[in-house]
């Protein structure tokens, strides 16, 4: 999907006159790279741990299959060491016989029993020649057998080493996936605290500041209450007796003259 796409815009750009033919693979290369980082960095570290235990879980697989391909080598290498062991003990009674027919030709009777059966000197000889022929084609195939015998075990060895690694790799990725996951809880918790502990902040500055908003809206409407008010008290002084007017004086604390009081003369 993500070669398409930088596919696709890389034609896009060719056809708009932009690339060059020769700078098209670099630019397609480009794109590809770009966009593959883009979109593996968008994935969520949870969907990777994820995607890392499915692989470990296919790890059990390869696990079991080299379980089986080191059991297939310890029977083949059991049954070919005792298919080895028969033909060394067979080929020892064997060559014993025929060096003690040998012995028997060496006398030098006209007639010699071999293999259950009177024959002259010479078919003796022949028979003893082609019998130790066999014998000696067959001691090469004891020779093939055991060097078949040294590899098998070779690969055992590798198999065995093989799946002993496979389980510890196994053991590790999955301790390591384990300790990665509880890190992550851990830090989703953390960032779960933070935000908390960020939307309170923000919300009690939200509250502190709305409060002190309404408190400086009440003293302005207060203070325009009493600037009204000042305002509507303020009667000219034509319209007030002088009682009205001294009435702003509050109660006197002396006692009233009796002596009529003099006004100021204005010169």
């Amino acid at each position: 999907m993500i070669k398409k796409i930088a596919v696709l815009a890389a034609v896009g750009l060719v056809g708009a006159g932009v690339l060059s033919q020769t700078r098209l693979g670099s630019y397609i290369a480009t794109l590809y790279h770009s966009a593959a980082n883009s979109v593996q960095e968008a994935i969520p570290p949870e969907v990777e741990l994820e995607r890392v235990r499915y692989e470990i879980g296919q790890l059990a697989k390869d696990i079991e299959k080299t379980r089986g391909e080191l059991a297939t080598e310890k029977v083949a290498v059991r049954d070919l060491a005792s298919e080895i062991e028969e033909l060394r003990t067979e080929l020892a009674q064997n060559e014993e016989v025929l060096r003690a027919r040998g012995e028997l030709l060496k006398k030098g009777d006209a007639l010699v029993r071999y293999n259950g059966r009177n024959v002259s000197v010479d078919e003796a000889k022949e028979l003893l020649r082609l019998d130790v022929q066999t014998a000696n084609a067959r001691k090469k195939d004891l020779l093939a057998k055991e060097k078949m015998l040294t590899i098998r075990v070779r690969n055992r060895g590798v198999v065995e080493k093989q799946l002993i690694a496979l389980g510890h790799q196994k053991t590790e990725l999955t301790t390591l996936v384990a300790e990665m996951e509880a890190e992550l809880k851990l830090l989703r918790l953390e960032q779960t605290e933070s935000k908390y502990a960020s939307n309170n902040g923000s919300r009690l500055s939200d509250i502190q500041t709305t409060l002190k908003e309404v408190k400086r809206r009440l003293a302005v409407d207060r203070e325009t209450l009493h600037l009204a008010t000042t305002l509507d008290d303020t009667v000219a002084a034509s319209d007030l007796t002088v009682d009205q007017i001294l009435e702003g004086l509050g109660e006197s604390k002396t006692k009233a003259i009796d002596k009529p009081i003099e006004m100021p003369k204005i010169d």
